[in-house]
């Protein structure tokens, strides 16, 4: 009775120990029959368990199997090893491609309507593999339906042995859920083996359904031959991104970043999200080759986001595409970080998209930020450096980014040009129409830029003013904003009014504009405003002035100090009897023909007020 417990055990262990995967091996390229690829797959799905098919196809070079009917649906867990044929090897360039292929699947006298290469169309086939295989001129190449867990790494899809695009009617690989938790997909990774080249398919690779996410595409050339660098592209997209949530095009490491251009139909585009929560298309090049210096853009344009929240678009090179680098259409919560957009990593190589940078038609979008690794390289594009184009677009916050030599201005919120202020910005438009600052004096002193202006906005409401400094590129003094200097917050008066001075320790070459953006505490960013020179001088001790008006209980009193000297601000107390609480005055200062002027009524605050200009 004592050795029951142990028998029981090992029985139990024995149980456990039993596996019915089985591995099949393909030894013919014939249509059907024993040693077929069609008959390797009915033996796996007829086998529980998770099974494997080898290939050991005799002859050398290149095997093609070319079924005359689609092959059979996979219903089971499979891994389909197409390196596994002798000869064959994976990649193992870091920016290259130089795998061996041998196995190759043919869809070219399928007689079935819209024949699928390899389909895993249920949840049965979770956790399925295929590498090392070539597959083209299908309807699909791979389709995964209903399913999980899936990877798709080594494989040339819709690209042939020979270099030559011969892609799929639809998608290269299209991986659809809308009931199941289709989570969990790997297309490509990070290491050279796993590199996809996906190339000459109507779309690269297709995810739809509210169900599809959490998924990676990482590493994979997208629309090129295997070496990068020349066009191969998928008609109408590389990766497009239907409903799908989590989805991540890329990553934070170069061995992660996809090589996404030259679609080449009307509309094509590097990487869309349609609809879908979350997605990140991060480290990407999009628009040019593996070298990041050449010409491989897309027909339009190079990552559209349309009807999503939640996208985040960070730290792409994203360059020569016939449309906008980035199109936010309709597109809400985006945030855009750390881009390289129409130049490359030196900010040197005009690599301009055609139209815009950044287009915005959404609101509550970020481009840019304050924070280190947020700002954006805005350079050399056909248009705007960011446009916001729709009078309903809001909230569109574009911060301390380096945006410079674009054709158009460096913001433009629709109407198009240069919009005028208005008076406690009552107009409507892109942004609210967000007025933005007027500077009065930019003067270096004491190795210190000090900046001076004013800004009228809504009464009574924070605004955050951020400065930068611009070469002068062109006759038109087109403003824009290469390198942010620093911010300041303000605070308008009951008038809409406010002033302020930013002194900045390290001043810019002596021939760089200043100019400014204000943005609300909603985020509505303004368009710059006109450069202003600088100019270099001593600092000035500065006089006050003081003129009174008529006595009486209403009468006014106005202190007056230049606008060139610079450096110093403005503080009064109620009482010169120790200790003295001097306080700044930030509100009400008025620049008038070079002459700062602040007026208060007599009596209004205390008996008697009292004025100093205090060096910063």
């Amino acid at each position: 009775m004592k050795r029951f417990p142990f028998a029981l055990a090992a029985i139990l262990l024995f149980v456990a120990d039993c596996s019915w995967a089985a591995t099949f091996v393909v030894t013919n390229t014939a249509n059907s029959g024993p040693g077929t690829f069609r008959q390797a797959i009915l033996d796996a799905n007829a086998t529980p368990g998770t099974d494997t098919i080898n290939f050991n196809l005799p002859g050398a070079g290149v095997q093609t199997i070319s079924p005359t009917n689609s092959l059979p649906d996979i219903t089971n867990t499979l891994v389909i090893n197409g390196f596994s044929q002798p000869g064959s090897s994976a990649n193992t360039l870091a920016n290259g491609d130089n795998s061996v292929h041998l196995v190759r699947l043919d869809g070219i006298y399928v007689t079935n309507i819209s024949p699928v290469g390899l389909n895993f169309p249920s949840v049965g086939a979770s956790g399925s593999s295929v590498r090392g295989l070539v597959i083209v001129r299908f309807y699909n190449a791979i389709k995964i339906n209903e399913a999980a867990g899936f990877t798709i790494a080594g494989n040339w899809i819709g690209l042939d042995v020979n270099g030559i695009a011969r892609g799929t009617s639809l998608e290269g690989i299209r991986i659809d859920s809308f009931f199941n938790n289709g989570f969990n997909h790997v297309i490509g990774g990070t290491t050279p083996a796993d590199r996809n080249v996906i190339s000459g398919n109507r779309y690269g690779i297709y995810f739809a359904g509210a169900t599809t996410g959490n998924s990676f595409v990482q590493g994979n050339f997208i629309g090129t031959d295997p070496t990068g660098t020349l066009p191969r592209g998928n008609l109408f997209g590389g990766v497009y991104i239907f409903t799908g949530t989590n989805i991540t095009v890329g990553g934070a490491t170069a061995a992660a970043r996809n090589v996404i251009g030259a679609s080449f139909a009307a509309g094509g585009t590097g990487v869309t999200v349609q609809g879908g929560p979350n997605n990140i298309i991060q480290g990407n090049l999009i628009g040019t080759d593996v070298t990041g210096q050449n010409d491989l853009g897309n027909v339009s344009d190079g990552i559209l986001v349309t009807s999503s929240t939640g996208t985040r678009i960070v730290g792409n090179q994203i360059a020569n595409n016939r449309a906008n680098g980035i199109n936010l259409s309709a597109a809400s919560t985006t945030i855009v970080e750390n881009n390289l957009i129409g130049t490359d990593a030196a900010t040197t190589r005009p690599l301009g998209n055609a139209l815009a940078g950044v287009l915005i038609t959404g609101s509550t979008n970020r481009i840019g930020g304050l924070t280190n690794g947020q700002p954006n390289s805005i350079f050399f594009n056909g248009g705007a450096g960011v446009s916001v184009n729709s009078t309903t677009a809001m909230q569109n916050e574009i911060s301390g980014n380096a945006i410079y030599d674009n054709a158009g201005l460096g913001i433009d919120l629709t109407p198009s040009g240069i919009n005028t202020n208005d008076v406690l910005d009552a107009d409507i438009g892109a942004n609210g129409l967000q007025n933005f600052p007027l500077l009065t004096n930019a003067g270096v002193a004491a190795s210190a830029l000090t900046v001076q202006g004013s800004l009228n906005s809504k009464a009574s409401s924070a605004y955050r003013v951020e400065f930068f400094a611009t070469p002068t590129w062109d006759s038109l003094n087109i403003p824009e904003g290469k390198n942010f200097l620093g911010s300041t917050n303000v605070v308008t008066d009951g008038s809409g009014n406010a002033t302020f001075t930013a002194t900045f320790a390290a001043p810019p070459d002596a021939n760089y504009l200043i100019t400014a953006t204000a943005t609300d505490s909603a985020g509505n960013t303004s368009e710059f405003s006109a450069g202003i020179n600088q100019t270099v001088s001593a600092v000035i001790s500065p006089v006050l002035g003081i003129t009174r008006g008529i006595a009486g209980a209403n009468s006014t009193t106005s202190i007056a100090w230049p606008v060139a000297a610079i450096g110093f601000t403005l503080e009064k107390t109620p009482s010169l009897v120790a200790p003295v609480q001097w306080t700044s005055v930030t509100n009400g200062i008025n620049p008038l023909s070079g002459t700062n002027i602040f007026t208060f009524t007599n009596g209004a605050v205390s008996p008697n007020q009292f004025f100093r200009l205090k060096q910063l």
